[in-house]
């Protein structure tokens, strides 16, 4: 069993790229699956309104993403564009390099769980 998660990392080339991911996800017992833990001492919980954008930056430290509420879209400097919705998760490690947008889509609020990583 596994769980799909998008991740948002920089190539050699300096450029941001997502791609999907699948988190490899063992029996943990009768009530169900646990994949392995990534190491974090602090969650934040942020909420933007509907017509949030953050321009052009990079993520400000390797962290999970989780969508609460709403739809969230990346955009890449080459024009790709994914949505992400309440339930999804991504991986931001784009540090470096040439970054992404941030925007909230969807005609509503857009509740995260932010959890910088280890």
């Amino acid at each position: 069993m596994s769980m799909e998660i998008t991740r948002l990392h920089t190539t050699l080339e300096g450029h941001s790229v997502l791609e999907s991911v699948l988190l490899p996800m063992a029996p943990e017992d009768e009530q169900g699956h646990l994949a392995a833990m990534f190491p974090s001492t602090e969650v934040v919980f942020c909420e933007t309104e509907s017509n949030f954008t953050q321009d052009w930056h990079t993520a400000p430290r390797r962290q999970m993403v989780i969508v609460l509420y709403g739809k969230m879209e990346i955009e890449l400097q080459d024009g790709i564009k994914q949505v992400l919705t309440a339930g999804e998760t991504l991986l931001a490690e784009d540090t470096t390099g040439s970054g992404h947008i941030t925007r909230a889509v969807g005609g509503t609020s857009l509740r995260t769980a932010i959890i910088p990583l280890a």
